[in-house]
C-alpha cells in the first residue's frame, strides 16, 4: 500500500499552532513501553475531562500529568493513534491560554481514547502481532499470554479496526500503514473510556506563521514551560 503525504490522522497542523511533542529517536524506547495495559478505566466527568483540550493534572509532589482525549472522529481505532506515534511521534495541540509555566521535563501526556476497555474481549479473536512484537500482548505479560486469560489487553486494539478499509491485513492511515484485522462480523462492542498510553514530552512546538505572524505571540508563551521549544515550519 502507497504513503503518499506526511500528514497525520487529525491533518495538517496549525500555523501558530503550539504543540506538545515526543520526538522519534534511534535511541528512543519502543512504543510497546509507554502502554497501559489494561487500559485503566476513567470517568471523564471526574477529572473535567471533554473532547475538546487537554486537561492539566496537579500532584502533591509538584508533577504534572497533561490528559488528552484523542477524538474517534480522526482516530476510530485506538491503533490508529499508537502505530501513528510510532511511525511520526507524538503531537497533541495545546492551547496558548494552557498554563505552560506548570509544564516541564517530567510531565507527562495520558492519551485517553473511548474506545480503549472492550468489555465483551471475549467474542474477540486473539491477534498474532505484529514485526514489532509477536503474540496476542505487545507487552508479552504472562498473564496475558495465558490461553485461558479472559480480560481486556492492548492486543485487543488490532482486532477492534472499524470505520477503515483493510486491504491484505493492512490498515491505510494517510502518511503510513500498519498489519491488524477487522472487528468480527456481528460483534457489538461494548466501551469504556481508558487511558491507552502515556508519553513523555520532550519539547513544545511551534509552527511559524509567516504571513500572520500568529506564532509570535504563541512561541512567547510556550517558552514560560521548563522544556525546549523549538519554532518549526509545520
Amino acid at each position: 500500500m502507497s504513503v503518499a503525504t506526511d500528514m497525520r490522522g487529525c491533518g495538517k497542523r496549525k500555523k501558530g499552532g503550539v504543540y506538545g511533542e515526543t520526538e522519534l529517536s534511534p535511541f528512543g524506547r519502543p512504543v510497546e513501553e509507554y502502554l497501559i495495559d489494561p487500559p485503566q478505566v476513567i470517568d471523564p466527568d471526574e477529572f473535567g475531562l471533554t473532547a475538546v483540550g487537554p486537561k492539566l493534572i496537579e500532584f502533591e509532589d509538584g508533577r504534572t500529568l497533561i490528559m488528552d482525549w484523542v477524538g474517534k472522529s480522526h482516530y476510530p481505532n485506538v491503533a490508529d493513534f499508537i502505530e501513528e506515534v510510532r511511525e511520526m511521534g507524538l503531537s497533541r495541540r495545546l492551547p496558548k491560554s494552557f498554563p505552560f509555566e506548570k509544564v516541564d521535563g517530567q510531565t507527562m501526556i495520558a492519551i485517553v481514547h473511548e474506545r480503549g476497555h472492550i468489555e465483551n474481549v471475549d467474542e474477540y479473536e486473539r491477534f498474532g502481532g505484529n514485526e514489532y512484537w509477536k503474540g496476542p500482548c505487545p507487552l508479552n505479560k504472562s498473564e496475558h499470554l495465558d490461553e485461558g486469560y479472559g480480560g481486556m489487553c492492548a492486543g485487543y486494539w488490532w482486532t477492534d479496526i472499524a470505520d477503515r478499509k483493510v486491504e491484505e491485513g493492512m490498515i491505510q492511515m494517510p502518511s503510513f500503514s500498519y498489519r491488524a484485522v477487522e472487528r468480527p462480523a456481528g460483534v457489538e462492542p461494548e466501551y469504556k473510556p481508558a487511558i491507552v498510553a502515556i508519553f513523555p514530552m520532550s519539547r513544545l512546538a511551534v509552527v511559524r506563521d509567516d504571513e500572520g505572524g500568529l506564532h509570535e505571540d504563541a512561541f512567547g508563551k510556550a517558552q514560560k514551560a521548563g522544556l525546549p521549544v523549538a519554532l518549526v515550519e509545520e
